[in-house]
């Protein structure tokens, strides 16, 4: 885990926390903390843009969408998360949960490599049909969990 201070104030300071995935957290501690976590307050100017993910992005089917594809997905970029308690590791599961709830890591898990276009097509198609079959299922469930609906077997004695 790296942290990179910031050198706008002199007592308290927003610091980049960035984990092994390249995931940043901007963190809001005074020196003392900082000297205690080992950081040195230096100017590091390279490091004050925040950085969610370093690869590229695949565009689907191998069709070229527009230049620059991988600012498609804005939602996670400006997500500032407050530390509480100096515990990091519990902001890095809410960050985690944040990107997992928007697709985040489904998109990320899924464009780490390249696959070749039928490969897209058969997983699309694959997503397409587990999705008919769970919300058949989960219409049944919902059914099923019904408090006062009709006996669907009318005369029928059952123990």
């Amino acid at each position: 885990m790296k942290i990179f201070p910031s050198p706008e104030s002199d007592s308290l300071q927003v610091c980049t926390v960035t984990n092994h995935r390249n995931l940043t957290l901007h963190v809001m501690m005074e020196r003392s903390e900082m000297k205690d976590l080992g950081v040195r307050a230096v100017d590091l100017q390279d490091f004050w843009m925040v950085r969610c993910w370093r690869g590229t992005l695949k565009q689907p089917f191998g069709i070229k969408l527009f230049w620059n594809i991988h600012h498609a997905h804005p939602r996670f970029l400006n997500k500032t998360v407050l530390v509480v308690n100096n515990d990091v590791t519990a902001a890095f599961h809410l960050l985690n949960r944040l990107m997992n709830n928007e697709g985040l890591l489904d998109i990320l898990r899924k464009t780490r490599y390249y696959r070749k276009p039928y490969m897209q097509r058969n997983e699309l198609s694959r997503e397409i049909s587990k999705a008919i079959i769970n919300e058949d299922i989960r219409r049944k469930i919902q059914f099923l969990m019904r408090k006062n609906r009709p006996d669907p077997y009318p005369g029928q004695m059952t123990t």
